[in-house]
């Protein structure tokens, strides 16, 4: 695992809140991606043992966001797949 800049960091929560309002339907959240609660690591190259497929670029986000006052934590598994494209390969809300 590698540690990221601030750069990859707010790429997470960028991320992270896209999911949050797309798979979720949670409005008015923010991402608390400045605090010491957000971690972001670069990980290794994996591979689905099942469908053969690669993944590189991949970054683990640890973090948690506020909604409605309540603080909610999530881990989130990503790929990304270019420049402007990425591939969330887990998110679980806490």
């Amino acid at each position: 695992m590698k540690k990221t800049d601030n750069e990859e960091r707010s790429e997470a929560s960028i991320i992270a809140e896209n999911v949050l309002k797309k798979h979720y339907k949670i409005d008015n959240l923010e991402v608390n991606f400045i605090n010491d609660t957000f971690k972001v690591y670069r990980m290794p190259y994996d591979k689905n043992s099942d469908t053969g497929k690669e993944y590189k670029n991949v970054y683990s986000a640890i973090g948690n966001f506020t909604y409605q006052d309540k603080i909610y934590d999530f881990d989130m598994l990503y790929s990304l797949t270019d420049k402007d494209s990425y591939e969330v390969l887990y998110f679980y809300p806490l």
